[in-house]
């Protein structure tokens, strides 16, 4: 975790703490926004970024995205992208960078206000996450 409450870490900060932890995999989780602040968007969907050329975070990413998309069943799937995030592109182990949908979306950020749907994606987070871990230890093994 590079933090526990509300409070903003610079990337650099982000970087170093998961660097410094000798982390197995590093995943930077947020909400996306399309438009001007204020504005509403039909802009709908989850997508996870890779830093690009990065072949085993890209391998890890689809595994990842597979567990949002029973969240996200109704909403497109915008797909594992390659960029040049700082987060990804800095940090020393397989990375990715997942947006959850659009938090000025009408529809999404009802979602993102239920509890239940809430509690929903953070299980899919979290059984993605213990998949990419099982393949990190499993490549290990061989």
């Amino acid at each position: 975790m590079t933090r526990e409450e509300d409070v903003y870490v610079s990337l650099e900060d982000r970087v170093k703490i998961a660097n410094d932890s000798k982390a197995d995999y590093f995943l930077s989780i947020h909400v996306n926004a399309a438009g001007k602040p204020g504005d509403t968007t039909t802009a709908a969907g989850e997508e996870l970024w890779v830093a690009k050329g990065d072949k085993k975070s890209l391998q890890y990413g689809k595994i990842f995205i597979d567990w949002l998309d029973m969240v996200f069943e109704e909403d497109p799937h915008r797909g594992v992208k390659e960029g040049n995030l700082y987060v990804n592109k800095y940090t020393k182990m397989p990375s990715a960078l997942i947006e959850l949908g659009f938090i000025n979306n009408p529809k999404s950020y009802a979602y993102f206000s239920s509890p239940y749907k809430i509690h929903t994606m953070s299980f899919c987070l979290m059984i993605g996450i213990l998949n990419v871990i099982h393949e990190i230890y499993k490549e290990g093994r061989k």
